[in-house]
C-alpha cells in the first residue's frame, strides 16, 4: 500500500466537532478529518484494484480516492446530516467506480473474453497457402448460410458477440447459438 499513513480514525463524536469546526472556518480540523479517512482511501483502492484484478491500476485508484476524499471534506460543510462517514464513503466509492468506467483499459469480463479457437481439422496445417487461410476455408467449409459466414469472419478479426450482433442485427444470444453450433458441426466434421 502507499506509504501514506492517516491519522487513527475518529470517533463519532470528534467528527462532528470537526464538522462544527470546519463550518466556522477552521483549516486544522479540515485537515485532521481528511488524514483521518485517508487509510480508508487507501484500502478502497486496494479492494477495488483486487477485486477486479486490476493491481496494475491500483495507484491511479488510490489518487481517484484520495482526490475524491479531498473534494468531498472540502464540500462537508454543506450536507444537511451528521453521517459524516457515509457521505466521505460514498463519494470516494463513486469516484473509484467512475474512474473504473472511463479507462478504456479495463475490460468488462463478458464481451472482451479471447475468443476460443477449436484445433485445425486433420491434414489442415493453417499456414497461408496461396494468399488464402486453409483453416478458415475448413471452417467457412461448415456454414449453410452468410449470416454464419459473416459470424465467423468477424470472430476471428477479434470482435465480441455483442459487436457482431450489432453489426448484423441479431440479438447477442442469436451470435452466441450460432456459434455454438458451428462448433459442435466443426467438431462432428472432423473429429474422429
Amino acid at each position: 500500500m502507499s506509504e501514506i499513513k492517516g491519522a487513527e480514525p475518529l470517533l463519532e463524536e470528534e467528527q462532528l466537532k470537526c464538522l462544527e469546526a470546519i463550518r466556522n472556518g477552521d483549516e486544522s480540523a479540515r485537515e485532521k478529518l481528511i488524514m483521518s479517512y485517508i487509510n480508508l482511501a487507501h484500502y478502497l483502492a486496494y479492494r477495488f484494484a483486487h477485486r477486479y484484478r486490476l493491481g496494475y491500476y491500483y495507484d491511479e485508484l488510490e489518487s481517484v480516492a484520495i482526490a475524491s476524499l479531498v473534494e468531498s471534506v472540502s464540500k462537508i460543510e454543506n450536507i444537511t446530516h451528521d453521517n459524516i462517514g457515509g457521505y466521505i464513503l460514498t463519494r470516494m466509492k463513486g469516484a473509484i467506480l467512475d474512474a473504473m468506467a472511463s479507462q478504456p483499459i479495463i475490460k468488462t469480463p463478458r464481451g472482451k473474453r479471447p475468443a476460443k479457437f477449436q484445433p485445425l481439422p486433420k491434414g489442415v496445417s493453417g499456414k497461408q497457402k496461396g494468399g488464402s487461410n486453409e483453416a478458415l476455408e475448413a471452417v467457412l467449409q461448415i456454414c449453410r448460410s452468410n449470416t454464419e459466414k459473416e459470424i465467423v469472419k468477424s470472430r476471428l478479426a477479434g470482435k465480441t458477440d455483442e459487436q457482431i450482433a450489432a453489426q448484423l442485427s441479431l440479438s447477442r444470444l442469436q451470435v452466441h447459438r450460432t456459434r455454438k453450433s458451428l462448433q459442435k458441426r466443426y467438431r462432428e466434421k472432423y473429429d474422429e
